[in-house]
């Protein structure tokens, strides 16, 4: 089974724009913390928050891991780092799902691979920035939004 590249690559250009500005994807193994700093017609290009190191994702690998995940599971485990981001982006695609620590595609169920925003948000001070980053967690396959910290204005006299 091959997944069409050039669908899967308008779907991951597609849902990586509707991302929030700010938002934080998180690598499955690593837990390292990256953000999708530009949009390509043949890449992605991203920044790791924990070392600034940049990387560029390549459209034609995301689909060889696809084609690995339409013969079969892919245990989280047995990703080598440079696969990480990879990972972490194509399981927002609800095409693709996380269940019992591996990747699938097409998702085991359907409620392991709904990517969701919490509802929940917490209250800020008055006068406090209530901007908030989207953080992806590998865990429960949802995108969680976390409090930014405040931003001070300048003004000027």
């Amino acid at each position: 089974m091959s997944i069409e590249q050039h669908e899967l690559w308008d779907a991951v250009k597609e849902r990586c724009a509707a991302l929030e500005p700010g938002s934080e994807l998180v690598t499955p193994l690593s837990n390292r913390p990256f953000r999708v700093r530009e949009l390509s017609t043949d890449h992605l290009r991203i920044r790791f928050d924990d070392s600034g190191e940049k990387r560029v994702l390549r459209r034609e690998q995301f689909g060889v891991l696809a084609d690995r995940l339409a013969e079969h599971r892919l245990a989280v485990s047995e990703l080598p780092p440079g696969v990480e981001p990879y990972a972490a982006v194509l399981t927002l695609l609800a095409d693709f799902g996380v269940a019992d620590d591996e990747i699938a595609y097409p998702p085991v169920s359907r409620r392991a691979a709904d990517v969701r925003i919490s509802s929940r948000r917490r209250k800020h001070a008055p006068g406090r920035n209530a901007s908030a980053t989207m953080r992806f967690c590998w865990q429960t396959c949802s995108i969680r939004r976390t409090p930014s910290p405040p931003r001070r204005s300048r003004r000027t006299r």
